[in-house]
């Protein structure tokens, strides 16, 4: 089976929301269902509250570089990239620096993000919430109007995608998000 199609998913959590959390978790579910092989990247372990957020994502870029140096995507037909918050700057920096054909979903992107947010980059799909406070949605609904990409904002909730306390609105929106990947 060496001639084998394979396709790959690549998860990039945020700094308070790993790869197990359910955005992420069902994301790469979904695709593994539909036999994508999948990269789980964790760089908890780089994020010091010491250091400025542009220090830590220095830092969290080059441990990411060093771990997918090592990964030959030229034997992946279909590869895609999920990412979260701050993860959403590593997606769009990392595919940036492979210069190959990656398709990309970004959730609750950060401001730092837009300038990877540009028509032609294979973006799939935005999701926010039209309450998340790091990146205002009327900017983020212009510029991905602007740039001709298909966004998704999600009334009435924050960052993390959820409604604090409310379980059977929170899997709808879950549900609502994965029907989007």
């Amino acid at each position: 089976m060496e001639n084998e199609i394979k396709n790959l998913i690549v998860l990039f959590p945020g700094a308070n929301y790993c790869v197990s959390y359910p955005l992420l978790y069902y994301a790469a579910f979904k695709y593994e269902v539909n036999g994508y092989e999948s990269i789980k990247l964790n760089y908890e372990i780089c994020i010091k509250e010491d250091r400025s957020y542009e220090e830590n994502i220095d830092i969290i870029k080059k441990f990411v570089l060093e771990q997918v140096n090592e990964i030959d995507f030229s034997i992946y037909k279909d590869i895609l990239f999920v990412s979260k918050s701050l993860g959403t700057i590593i997606a769009g920096w990392l595919a940036d620096m492979l210069a190959i054909n990656i398709r990309q979903i970004y959730l609750t992107p950060v401001k730092e993000t837009l300038q990877f947010l540009k028509r032609g980059k294979n973006i799939i799909i935005v999701i926010a919430g039209t309450k998340d406070k790091y990146l205002e949605p009327d900017v983020l609904k212009a510029h991905c109007e602007r740039e001709q990409i298909r966004l998704e904002l999600i009334e009435g909730v924050g960052h993390r995608l959820e409604i604090f306390g409310d379980m059977n609105v929170n899997i709808d929106i879950l549900k609502r998000v994965v029907e989007l990947y």
